[in-house]
């Protein structure tokens, strides 16, 4: 893993609704992302996790404070840097391979050049047989396969992820998780992902920076080995949910978040087996 690639130093965002009452989605947040690093950002909703991902992806701006990457200011979206939101925004008139296609074709890839790189992200994702189906022909899991690939196709430096697989079912969700490990293993791109899922954080992330409400701010940090060799039976997984848990636990102390605002853990997980069928 290389140096700091992003700095998130002392940002605030405020602002103040229609009715005058002030809100401050995110207080002096300070936080730096290594090179290469897979960072979740876990908490329940209203702390800050998506605000914060916006200003890393320069769709918003703070109050006060920065944001650099490489760096550089953040000051507006970057080409080299590529957001997967829960919604898959493909187009539906265009094909599978058509879609993955579009950033290239953004970018002024030649054609050939530009069809071999998609076909390409396409195997990466599972999903090669695919090429010629239309958005409607394929399942959610599928979906948010090809937006990946879209997402890949176009070698971002950093891959920020809002909740990517927050609409799936648990199966084709821990499938997914399971393909993330392998292209970040392979490709190594810096990694934001936002969840709300306790599990989901254990098992993905490097470092898993745990929010907390009114106002949002980052409670705690964990660090954790970069290592996708673990499965979810493992002890180590175990003892990485349990740690994540732990911190959940004492960031709300007697407000602890109820179940549908953030998943709790889960006794057992059939998601290894049932991903290899």
């Amino acid at each position: 893993m290389g140096g700091i690639k992003i700095r998130v130093d002392d940002v605030t965002v405020r602002y103040v609704d229609a009715a005058g009452h002030a809100h401050v989605p995110l207080d002096r947040v300070s936080l730096n992302i290594r090179a290469g690093e897979f960072l979740c950002l876990l908490g329940p909703s209203g702390c800050g996790k998506t605000t914060l991902l916006n200003l890393l992806a320069g769709f918003l701006r703070p109050t006060s404070g920065s944001v650099s990457i490489d760096g550089a200011e953040v000051t507006r979206p970057d080409p080299r840097h590529v957001t997967l939101f829960q919604e898959y925004g493909l187009y539906p008139w265009r094909t599978v391979l058509g879609n993955v296609l579009f950033g290239l074709q953004a970018q002024r890839v030649e054609r050939a050049e530009g069809e071999r790189r998609a076909r390409a992200a396409l195997d990466l994702v599972g999903l090669g047989d695919a090429a010629r189906r239309f958005p409607h022909q394929l399942s959610g899991g599928m979906k948010q396969r090809v937006a990946l690939a879209r997402a890949l196709v176009v070698e971002p430096d950093v891959l920020f992820m809002d909740e990517p697989f927050g609409a799936l079912d648990t199966f084709t969700r821990g499938r997914l998780q399971d393909e993330l490990r392998r292209i970040r293993r392979d490709r190594k791109p810096t990694i934001v992902f936002v969840t709300h899922d306790i599990d989901e954080a254990a098992y993905l992330g490097d470092r898993v920076a745990v929010m907390a409400t009114h106002p949002g701010r980052i409670a705690a940090l964990l660090d954790f080995p970069a290592d996708t060799q673990f499965s979810r039976e493992s002890a180590r997984f175990q003892e990485r949910r349990a740690k994540v848990y732990a911190a959940v636990r004492e960031a709300f102390g007697e407000d602890e978040p109820t179940e549908d605002e953030i998943e709790p853990p889960v006794a057992e997980s059939p998601l290894q087996e049932l991903a290899a069928l």
